[in-house]
């Protein structure tokens, strides 16, 4: 399975641009990019597309934001309502 990185030094929020790093567990900046990842609803697997993810370069981290995360499983609840296999962020 590949997945896809899309990295900007910032993401478009409602108009708003959110910073383009956030701190890492290990106490570095985690850049933000973009990603298609998967998630499973039940027993269906279903990709979501461009979902803006933090990763640590230098522990290889990667996280989304509580908000980032939230949404994320709101989409794949209606991706999986929809019988979709896959899913824009």
């Amino acid at each position: 399975m590949t997945l896809t990185t899309l990295e900007l030094s910032a993401a478009a929020d409602g108009g708003n641009f959110r910073d383009a790093y956030k701190k890492c567990v290990c106490g570095n900046n985690a850049k933000l990019n973009y990603q298609n990842k998967y998630g499973r609803v039940k027993d269906k697997l279903i990709l979501v597309e461009k979902v803006p993810v933090y990763s640590c370069g230098e522990c290889n981290e990667q996280f989304m934001s509580g908000s980032d995360s939230r949404l994320f499983a709101k989409k794949l609840k209606e991706a999986y309502a929809e019988n979709k296999k896959t899913i824009s962020f």
